[in-house]
């Protein structure tokens, strides 16, 4: 198979958000899921294909034919320490570097829609540490 299930696509951040794109919020650790138990755990997840450290945030699409439910996208930052984000009022202008997409398909109903997944390795600006070339795997 030419493209397997799960493949992120490498997108620059200008394709993807030609106006621009906001932070809402702060920048959080993603939590492990147990499965059998059906809850949370305290352990922070790790991605499978890179090895490092899950963070989520909230963003905006600037674009002026984004409506509705699309300009709120959820993003997660692949990253061994927590991205820091430039400082702010509640919304603020960024700049995501190793940017990815996902497809997927998500049920709405009777209907099947494709949507995407949405991954960065950093912010530009950033000077945490938090900063990895997409696709580098954790040493």
């Amino acid at each position: 198979m030419a493209v397997k299930k799960g493949q992120r696509f490498l997108v620059p951040f200008d394709v993807a958000f030609p106006e621009g794109a906001g932070l809402i919020g702060e920048i959080e650790k993603v939590f492990t899921f147990n499965e059998r138990r059906r809850q949370y755990t305290t352990d922070q997840d790790v991605d499978t294909e890179t090895g490092l450290l899950k963070w989520k945030a909230r963003l905006v699409d600037y674009s002026d034919d984004v409506r509705g439910s699309d300009t709120g996208i959820d993003l997660v930052f692949l990253s061994p320490v927590q991205p820091i984000p430039p400082e702010g009022r509640r919304i603020r202008d960024i700049e995501l570097e190793g940017l990815m997409v996902q497809p997927r398909v998500t049920k709405v109903g009777d209907f099947s829609k494709l949507t995407y997944s949405y991954f960065a390795t950093g912010i530009k600006g950033d000077n945490s540490g938090a900063k990895r070339p997409a696709g580098e795997k954790a040493a």
